[in-house]
């Protein structure tokens, strides 16, 4: 059974179109603010320019730092280190840049294959004491102080270096681990070297080195037993 439309009466045809009346206090209020408004436009149209030019300020920093990292990174394989820290230095200034904190790390390990080891201690710190650093990148950071302070010399620091590089999650876990048994040997710290060992072969199985850390751990341990 068909059902029958709702008949409208004077009353529904005298009340106003709520699109209208919607219209009409939308009117209203901007005329009453009119000033408001139009500061808000203008601020959110800044906004939109100012993310606007600042990507494409990032954008024209990552080229040009691709270029001159990637230049840097040929010269020190070629053994050019002191051509190559020019060229990392100049990426460090393209702090918007993705490969700001790798020329810093790279940087480092150029000082360091020039035996600047003060320079290299220097530049690692300062890029360890900033914010929001990504652990791949803190680890690296990590371990390069480390070799630093052992080419110092300072085997005591390198041990702390190396503890806290094996603690941070990266793919240098494995060097980390080996570099701070070999300097707590050095250091005299033999039960700290061995324990260091004793992690690899339980965290590394797989390792090349598996037979050589074995024969390192043994030798430890009659080492240990002789000095008791």
């Amino acid at each position: 059974m068909a059902r029958r439309s709702k008949r409208l009466t004077r009353k529904d045809i005298r009340r106003p179109d709520q699109f209208f009346t919607f219209a009409a206090t939308l009117l209203d209020f901007s005329s009453k603010h009119k000033t408001s408004l139009l500061a808000l436009s203008l601020l959110l149209l800044a906004t939109l320019a100012g993310f606007w030019l600042w990507e494409l300020h990032k954008t024209g920093q990552n080229r040009l730092a691709s270029e001159q990292y990637s230049r840097a990174l040929d010269l020190y394989q070629t053994g050019k280190y002191r051509e190559a820290l020019a060229a990392l230095k100049t990426v460090a200034t393209y702090r918007s840049s993705n490969y700001a904190p790798f020329a810093q790390i790279q940087l480092a390990n150029a000082h360091i294959a020039l035996n600047e080891l003060p320079q290299a201690v220097n530049v690692l710190k300062e890029f360890l004491a900033g914010k929001n650093r990504e652990p791949l990148l803190t680890q690296a950071a990590l371990v390069a102080l480390g070799h630093a302070h052992e080419l110092s010399g300072n085997c005591k620091e390198a041990v702390n270096n190396f503890m806290a590089a094996e603690k941070t999650p990266g793919p240098l876990k494995e060097e980390a681990v080996l570099a701070g048994a070999r300097c707590s040997a050095a250091n005299g710290d033999l039960k700290e070297a061995l324990a260091a060992y004793r992690r690899y072969l339980a965290e590394f199985p797989g390792s090349d080195r598996v037979s050589e850390i074995l024969i390192k751990a043994q030798e430890l341990e009659g080492k240990i037993r002789n000095q008791s």
